[in-house]
């Protein structure tokens, strides 16, 4: 049932983006300046660049103990990295290359739904400190996945996510599988929380100052 690269074709982000995916980075890109002009420049440097600092140790660690677990998960059932042979630094490399567009779009993501238009800014630690929340619960939720296939032995997707059946190989492809799937959907609370949070406090704002805001528009 041994898969080589599998898990690299069906589960992993790539550097090589198309250039409709290119496209788009763009067009938010500068949908989201023009809208955070009027804002300090820097907490939206500080959003982006942090959260996919944070997104991007957390991947490096995580897949430190994926390859702890089971280092054939990099090593056989991911594509050659050149002349890469250690596996601890062949998974750092493919966490890297994880996150690049994803922490990216998150951090661009949080910073818009931070910073724009006319309700009470989020503070940059609170962006923060919510994005690490988020990054510890996936985790967890990705442990958790893993620890239920060894304990169990049963699988937690279909048969075809998985490159072999090898038993510690089911236990980091259900890890990865649900990082992937936790992460997205993650990203996506966490923003749509933010979100929640300034329409909650535009509602505890005087009507006065309510007025003023829409008179600078």
């Amino acid at each position: 049932m041994s898969q080589p690269y599998k898990v690299e074709s069906s589960f992993s982000f790539s550097c090589s983006f198309s250039f409709s995916e290119v496209s788009g980075v763009f067009y938010f890109f500068s949908v989201s300046h023009h809208r955070l002009i009027d804002q300090p420049r820097a907490a939206t440097y500080q959003i982006v660049l942090s959260i996919w600092s944070m997104l991007t140790l957390y991947a490096i660690l995580h897949d430190q103990y994926i390859v702890w677990i089971a280092p054939e998960h990099f090593t056989l059932y991911h594509e050659p990295l050149g002349d890469l042979e250690n596996p601890a630094l062949i998974a750092t490399v493919y966490a890297i290359r994880a996150v690049l567009g994803p922490g990216f779009f998150w951090g661009l993501a949080a910073a818009f739904f931070a910073l724009s238009g006319t309700r009470p800014l989020m503070p940059v630690r609170l962006v923060l400190l919510s994005a690490l929340v988020a990054i510890i619960c996936i985790e967890v939720i990705s442990a958790l996945s893993g620890l239920y296939v060894w304990r169990s032995g049963r699988l937690v997707y279909p048969p075809s996510f998985y490159p072999d059946d090898e038993s510690l190989v089911l236990v980091t492809q259900t890890i990865q599988v649900s990082c992937y799937l936790a992460g997205s959907a993650g990203a996506v609370m966490h923003v749509v929380w933010i979100g929640w949070w300034r329409r909650r406090k535009d509602g505890f704002r005087p009507d006065s100052e309510k007025d003023y805001e829409k008179e600078k528009e």
